[in-house]
């Protein structure tokens, strides 16, 4: 009997020195990863906004909240953070079927047809009053960009053919209203509620009038290929196209390896600067918009010049913490802020890259960075992620906001589930 149970014994743990040594290169790193978004999706992320998110007045969403979840009743409402929650809803359920998720996602897109939406001129506010009356009237194309991106994901999670019907239509609005036809290159980010030029150039800081921006082209890019997936239509199809030549040819910096980040209206570059979280996250949003064209091509064009990008991120990006910083310029940290959102998007960016050529060095700063974000960013107490690394802790910093929702950490989330289970 004893030589029975040692022979067993032995058997057993050559089984698993066997199981241990069949492990792919990134087996255990993917595991980490897939773990920790499904508990931070399911266990913290998507949780807190069903349970702090609405508001009474309006069958709305909360405006503003602090980390000690004090709601500031006089907030305004943002067009871009409303679409963007819709998405959110509309994603969960898409990824796992869950009815609070979906009453959430028709409670958005209800608030946004009836509060925001310009009967009289077409298109939608930039910002509501809490009553849900107009405070600021203006067309901003970043905004019009996200209602696209919410609407198809609306459409696809419920099949609502008033939904898809929406987005051709706010698709439309857009390539005939911002559309830039004089210099037949990218679109104009502001307008006045009638459509006309507006003193105001774009929502970044420094940009001349009919200056455009990276980030406000870079969800549009987003925008186009969710709709493209939600209904393949050749016009999308060819909107989408520009728009990756457009970072391709005008905004990459092929010596220096960066997206640049402000123009002006004849896409000359206004500066040296970029924003490591945005070109981490234009990595795999223009690998996501190649590969849903399905253009050869175009993907290894778009891959070869993703490795770049992220290869330079990698280089001086990051601190020895594993976090991301937040700006540089010719090869240097210029802020060193760690906000939670550059943090989320890199993660799915570096992934990208793993994903593309199986190289380790990629899949290895992903999960240092995982970790920098479980312990520096994550909201153990109250839910939800802090704004940056430095708010932690401090209940005046801001939990809700509308800049800060549920939109790039929920979304890395999301990406890792579908990309790695």
């Amino acid at each position: 009997m004893k030589r029975f149970v040692l022979i067993l014994v032995v058997v057993v743990c050559c089984a698993g020195f066997l199981r241990a040594e069949t492990l792919l290169p990134g087996d255990r790193e993917v595991q980490f990863l897939l773990r920790g978004a499904r508990a931070e999706l399911f266990g913290n992320i998507l949780p807190f906004w069903l349970e702090h998110s609405f508001e009474d007045r309006n069958d709305g969403f909360v405006g503003r909240m602090n980390n000690d979840l004090t709601i500031d009743r006089y907030a305004p409402k943002n067009l871009s953070m409303m679409a963007r929650l819709l998405w959110f809803f509309s994603a969960a359920h898409r990824l796992e079927p869950n009815e609070d998720c979906l009453e959430a996602a028709e409670r958005a897109f209800e608030y946004i047809e009836e509060y925001f939406l310009d009967e009289d001129e077409e298109g939608y506010f930039w910002r509501l009053q809490p009553s849900g009356r107009p405070q600021d009237r203006k067309k901003v194309l970043y905004g019009h960009a996200f209602v696209i991106y919410g609407l198809s994901e609306y459409a696809m999670a419920t099949g609502e053919e008033e939904a898809m019907e929406q987005a051709k239509e706010v698709f439309a609005l857009v390539e005939s209203r911002f559309g830039d036809n004089e210099s037949g290159f990218g679109y104009f980010e502001i307008l006045s509620q009638e459509w006309k030029p507006f003193r105001e150039a774009a929502l970044s800081k420094g940009v001349p009038e009919g200056g455009k921006t990276m980030n406000a082209h870079l969800h549009l890019l987003e925008a186009y290929a969710n709709l493209y997936r939600a209904g393949p239509d050749p016009r999308v199809e060819e909107a989408l196209r520009k728009l990756i030549r457009l970072f391709i040819d005008k905004m990459f910096n092929s010596a220096e390896r960066y997206f640049y980040q402000t123009f002006d209206e004849d896409w000359e570059p206004l500066g040296e600067s970029y924003s490591f979280g945005h070109d981490l996250e234009a990595v795999w949003l223009l690998c996501d918009a190649a590969e849903t064209l399905d253009n050869p091509e175009l993907i290894q064009e778009v891959y070869d010049i993703s490795l770049k990008v992220t290869d330079a991120v990698m280089t001086h990006g990051f601190s020895g913490d594993g976090g991301l910083f937040y700006e540089g310029e010719a090869g240097h940290v210029t802020d060193f802020r760690k906000p939670w959102w550059p943090q989320a998007e890199a993660v799915t960016g570096l992934l990208q890259c793993w994903q593309i050529t199986q190289e380790m060095k990629y899949l290895e700063v992903a999960v240092n960075l995982w970790r920098f974000i479980s312990e520096e960013l994550v909201d153990s107490k109250n839910g939800e992620w802090f704004k940056s690394a430095s708010d932690a802790g401090k209940p005046k910093g801001t939990k809700i906001s509308e800049w800060k929702g549920p939109y790039h950490n929920g979304r890395v989330c999301i990406e890792l589930i579908k990309r790695l289970q």
